[in-house]
């Protein structure tokens, strides 16, 4: 007796063991990863070191993006707009005012984050194809003041000569500061998804009548969610604007809106390394291929429509699929099925009909932010 009672503690604590690591196994990834990015300075040339923090700016802006398209349900075309202004303001009071590094960093930030609340409270107002259009107006009414600007934003010439201050003068000390950023960053993503008021943003994403039903506002949360994209997205711009050394309107302009949602799209929308991922690929494409091959357009063209018809959420949510099934979706396996759609988050008509049915007593009611 005493035999079957030792062996069946022995494989709990396995069992236990099990799911400790793997839990504990993607932190560790991470901060092998992050060691291995703070060590890359060493084995590359300054070209792909640009090229590399390049990809980790716009990697920003892409999750910024992803904060309203993968767990708020909202799908904007504006962030450029958000993007630029900050920009602008760092390279204003950097040339004009000669004010210092922080200062300019943080008034641009600022500004970034105020007129997301403000384009917010207007776009909001607004539900599904009429949001997107309100978003598009937005960004190129800033587009358009750019040019119109023209004392203060030097129009098409832009606002160049700005120069880093000594601590990150070189370029792989901006780099260490870019990633140090985005370290904190994501984090800081993660740890708003994984709180009860990013549970409320994702059940606003699934069924917003069910979320109002059960008393929440939905519209302050949709706009909170709107201004912490636009200071995600206006820190993108601060580090932007002192990595080129300026800004032109071509940094406000739609098509850094677009290439923000495709990253979402590629990487995996929904999933926090996701935008990263889809950065990389869209921004090697434009910097390196491009200099091997004439008509790279088409070579991204071409992936885009792959991802589409072979993983559509994304290049991590095949992964997460994948993942999935090899743990128990592919037998039926309901701790499968639940991992999965965490992993994998999408609204469908199905699933939007099954959330606008009264709530089970068995789930469990998320905590109001």
């Amino acid at each position: 007796m005493l035999k079957w009672f030792g062996l069946a503690i022995a494989l709990k604590r396995v069992r236990t063991s099990s799911w400790q690591w793997r839990l504990l196994a993607p932190a560790l990834l991470t901060v092998a990863a992050v060691a291995f990015m703070a060590y890359v300075p060493y084995l590359i040339s300054d070209f792909y070191l640009n090229v590399l923090t390049e990809i980790l700016i716009y990697g920003l802006l892409a999750t910024s993006i992803n904060i309203l398209m993968g767990y708020t349900g909202l799908t904007s075309l504006g962030h450029a707009a958000y993007f630029g202004l900050a920009a602008y303001t760092c390279a204003y009071l950097s040339l004009t005012d000669k004010q210092g590094f922080l200062v300019s960093f943080f008034a641009g930030l600022a500004v970034g984050t105020v007129s997301s609340l403000l384009f917010g409270a207007i776009a909001l107002r607004a539900t599904g194809i009429y949001f997107l259009m309100i978003t598009l107006a937005l960004n190129m009414l800033v587009f358009g003041t750019a040019y119109t600007l023209s004392p203060i934003t030097n129009a098409e010439n832009g606002m160049y000569g700005i120069s880093r201050p000594d601590f990150i003068f070189a370029d792989y000390q901006y780099y260490w500061f870019t990633l140090a950023v985005i370290v904190v960053s994501l984090f800081l993503v993660w740890r708003l998804v994984h709180s009860p008021f990013g549970l409320t943003l994702m059940g606003i994403r699934e069924s917003e009548s069910r979320m109002r039903t059960l008393g929440y506002n939905v519209f302050l949360h949709k706009l909170i969610a709107f201004t912490i994209s636009g200071f995600f997205a206006g820190l993108a711009g601060c580090l932007y604007v002192f990595f080129q050394n300026g800004v032109s309107p071509a940094t406000v302009d739609l098509p850094v809106s677009i290439e923000g949602v495709l990253e979402v799209l590629i990487g995996g929308i929904g999933t926090l390394f996701g935008p990263m991922i889809g950065a990389a690929i869209i921004v090697t494409t434009r910097e390196i291929l491009s200099l091997q091959i004439g008509r790279w357009p088409t070579v991204l063209g071409l992936t885009l429509i792959l991802i589409v018809l072979f993983a559509r959420n994304g290049i991590l949510g095949l992964i997460y699929k994948w993942r999935a099934q090899r743990h128990g979706m592919s037998s039926g396996s309901e701790t499968g099925r639940e991992e999965f759609t965490q992993l994998t988050p999408q609204v469908t008509g199905e699933a939007a009909a099954l959330a606008d049915q009264p709530p089970a007593t068995s789930i469990p009611r998320p905590e109001p932010w």
